[in-house]
Protein backbone atom coordinates (compact mmCIF):
# COMPACT_ATOMS: atom_id res chain seq x y z
CA UNK A 1 0.00 0.00 0.00
CA UNK A 2 0.93 3.11 -0.87
CA UNK A 3 1.73 6.44 1.59
CA UNK A 4 -0.95 8.42 0.46
CA UNK A 5 -3.64 5.25 1.10
CA UNK A 6 -2.52 5.01 4.79
CA UNK A 7 -2.90 9.05 4.65
CA UNK A 8 -6.51 8.79 4.20
CA UNK A 9 -7.21 6.00 6.40
CA UNK A 10 -5.87 8.25 8.95
CA UNK A 11 -7.41 10.99 7.74
CA UNK A 12 -11.37 9.43 7.69
CA UNK A 13 -10.22 7.47 11.63
CA UNK A 14 -9.50 11.33 12.91
CA UNK A 15 -12.56 12.68 11.67
CA UNK A 16 -15.04 10.09 12.95
CA UNK A 17 -13.29 10.02 15.85
CA UNK A 18 -13.63 13.72 16.20
CA UNK A 19 -17.14 14.36 15.04
CA UNK A 20 -18.01 11.56 17.53
CA UNK A 21 -16.48 13.19 20.07
CA UNK A 22 -18.64 16.07 19.32
CA UNK A 23 -21.38 14.31 19.41
CA UNK A 24 -20.84 12.98 22.77
CA UNK A 25 -20.47 16.68 24.67
CA UNK A 26 -23.36 17.91 22.60
CA UNK A 27 -25.71 14.93 23.96
CA UNK A 28 -24.31 14.72 27.09
CA UNK A 29 -27.62 15.58 29.93
CA UNK A 30 -24.67 16.24 33.16
CA UNK A 31 -22.40 19.02 31.35
CA UNK A 32 -24.04 22.32 31.89
CA UNK A 33 -23.76 24.76 28.22
CA UNK A 34 -20.71 26.55 29.39
CA UNK A 35 -19.14 22.75 29.97
CA UNK A 36 -20.22 21.72 26.38
CA UNK A 37 -18.83 24.93 25.22
CA UNK A 38 -15.27 24.31 26.95
CA UNK A 39 -15.08 20.97 26.57
CA UNK A 40 -15.93 21.59 22.12
CA UNK A 41 -12.90 24.48 22.54
CA UNK A 42 -10.64 21.73 24.00
CA UNK A 43 -11.95 19.60 20.90
CA UNK A 44 -11.56 22.35 18.73
CA UNK A 45 -7.78 23.77 19.26
CA UNK A 46 -6.58 19.99 20.15
CA UNK A 47 -8.40 18.03 17.74
CA UNK A 48 -7.14 13.95 18.60
CA UNK A 49 -5.47 14.71 22.19
CA UNK A 50 -9.01 16.40 23.61
CA UNK A 51 -10.75 13.99 21.73
CA UNK A 52 -8.83 11.46 23.74
CA UNK A 53 -9.15 13.31 27.36
CA UNK A 54 -12.85 14.06 26.69
CA UNK A 55 -13.21 9.99 26.57
CA UNK A 56 -10.93 9.09 29.49
CA UNK A 57 -12.72 12.13 31.33
CA UNK A 58 -15.62 11.20 31.19
CA UNK A 59 -15.71 7.58 31.52
CA UNK A 60 -13.05 8.22 34.84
Amino acid sequence: MSTQVYYYLFLILFLVVFIISIIAILKNPFYSNPAKLLWIAVCLFMPFLGSLIYYFYRKG
